[in-house]
C-alpha cells in the first residue's frame, strides 16, 4: 500500500510504503451499511495520523 500524505515543502508528495501503522476495526452491518473506526500514523518527522469513523455503504 502506498501512503501519500500532505505535500512536502518542495511540493512533491511523499509515498510511505512501509513504516506506517494502521489499525482498522468494523461494526456489524445494520440498514445496509457498515460502521467502522480507522487509525493511520505515518513514519515521517511530521507525525502526521488520522483518527476517525467510517461508515461503508453496502451495494
Amino acid at each position: 500500500m502506498a501512503l501519500v500524505h500532505a505535500q512536502a515543502a518542495d511540493g512533491e508528495p511523499t509515498n510511505h510504503l512501509n513504516g506506517y501503522s494502521m489499525k482498522q476495526e468494523f461494526g456489524t452491518a445494520n440498514d445496509g451499511k457498515i460502521p467502522g473506526k480507522i487509525h493511520l500514523r505515518l513514519p515521517h518527522e511530521e507525525r502526521s495520523f488520522v483518527i476517525g469513523t467510517v461508515e461503508a455503504e453496502i451495494k
